[in-house]
């Protein structure tokens, strides 16, 4: 059913535990957009920003004096025709599961 729908770009989503309060940093609902001190290679994507989410606005998701935080990478790898696909099930074979 959904092999003919196109190939959604990827992410990744990578949480963390922080020891520091971001009690100077406005609270959001989208996240933040951040500049990094040197453009990265990150997959296909060079990135010179990164999104960031932080949730200092719920203080039962970490302990006393810590929060939470989640980094999103968006677009890891190519998205023309079928290339995401290939590129796909090559880590499949590479991590040895099944291949569609």
């Amino acid at each position: 059913m959904y092999d003919k729908w196109p190939l959604f770009p990827s992410l990744i989503f990578i949480g963390l535990g922080v020891r520091r309060q971001f009690n100077d940093i406005p609270l959001s609902v989208s996240g933040f957009s951040f500049p990094i001190n040197e453009p990265v290679q990150i997959g296909n994507k060079m990135r010179d920003r990164i999104s960031v989410h932080l949730y200092h606005h719920d203080k039962s998701m970490a302990p006393e004096g810590a929060q939470h935080s989640l980094l999103c990478l968006k677009q890891i790898m190519s998205t023309g025709k079928n290339s995401g696909k290939t590129k796909w099930n090559m880590n499949r074979k590479r991590m040895k599961l099944p291949v569609r």
